[in-house]
């Protein structure tokens, strides 16, 4: 772990593959992904290889200022996110200000509209795009943040940036996943005290939401009232958990008293990952190393 002079972050993860090339940054693709409390990227090769992660917490970050202030710091120290030559960059926002529409009914020019029926919306401070999901009939329409927007485009100003959310990401990675084991399934990205939820019904998506958790109990009365709500049962669904969570945990422990199945998933099939990213349990970054595949 490593933090700047300034403690404005601490590095928790840097996996560098052997065949890592800086002269070769214009064949790679880069994948970033931006939250509240932290940042992540991965680069992935022509292959489809990912051949660099690293992983920040931000640190004495407490406004939207300052956390650009950070990422701001965080590429001033590192001379392979700074290159702006790269093929492919794209961004992930990890957003609570989101909604899905049906593809049927989407207008670009609607996106706000759109927004504004479950969230409030400053568009002086914040962006708004969509990302579609073509294989569920599903819009994805959320915000970004202007100042975040502005700094990670001065980096790359050649190039056309894609911008995705944290849930479109997720949701694409499970659809990856065989469709007759994506049934009777509640399927749990765990992210910083958010549970993002997703669930299938007939390879459809019948659900989706995030909640926010404080405490073991939280997540547990979650999760007990989507059975409920939705009429799973207990004895038969599986709950796949990918994220920030151990299996040894003490909410699995707890939740393990109420669900008979839990499992935790792995990485993208789509990728390939060496030896040394054996040191990342593999249904973590889950959300992240699908920015590739969306």
């Amino acid at each position: 772990m490593e933090i700047d002079t300034q403690k404005s972050f601490l590095l928790l993860h840097r996996v560098k593959d052997e065949s890592f090339d800086i002269l070769e940054l214009h064949d790679y693709m880069l994948s970033l992904q931006i939250g509240v409390k932290d940042f992540q990227f991965c680069v992935t090769n022509a292959s489809k290889k990912v051949v660099l992660f690293e992983s920040y917490s931000f640190e004495n970050v407490k406004t939207v200022n300052t956390r650009v202030q950070a990422i701001a710091d965080i590429y001033k120290n590192n001379e392979v996110l700074s290159a702006g030559f790269w093929k492919v960059v794209v961004v992930s926002f990890k957003t609570h200000k989101y909604t899905l529409v049906p593809e049927n009914i989407h207008a670009e020019n609607a996106d706000l509209d759109f927004l504004e029926v479950n969230s409030v919306i400053n568009p002086i401070i914040e962006t708004v795009h969509h990302c579609a999901h073509k294989s569920l009939g599903l819009v994805n329409v959320f915000t970004g943040d202007l100042r975040l927007m502005k700094l990670i485009k001065s980096f790359y100003q050649s190039i056309e940036l894609k911008v995705l959310h944290q849930g479109s990401t997720f949701i694409e990675g499970i659809t990856t996943v065989d469709p007759a084991s994506r049934e009777r399934e509640m399927l749990v990205n765990v992210d910083r005290g958010i549970f993002h939820i997703v669930i299938f019904k007939n390879n459809s998506l019948h659900y989706y939401n995030q909640f926010a958790i404080k405490k073991n109990e939280d997540g547990l009365r979650y999760i007990m009232l989507l059975f409920q709500e939705l009429g799973l049962k207990q004895s038969e669904t599986n709950i796949t958990f990918w994220g920030s969570i151990d299996a040894n945990s003490k909410f699995i422990a707890l939740l393990g008293k109420y669900v008979r199945n839990i499992s935790f998933g792995k990485r993208p099939s789509a990728l390939s990952f060496d030896y040394v990213f054996d040191e990342i349990p593999e249904h973590q970054f889950f959300d992240l190393f699908n920015i590739p595949l969306s």
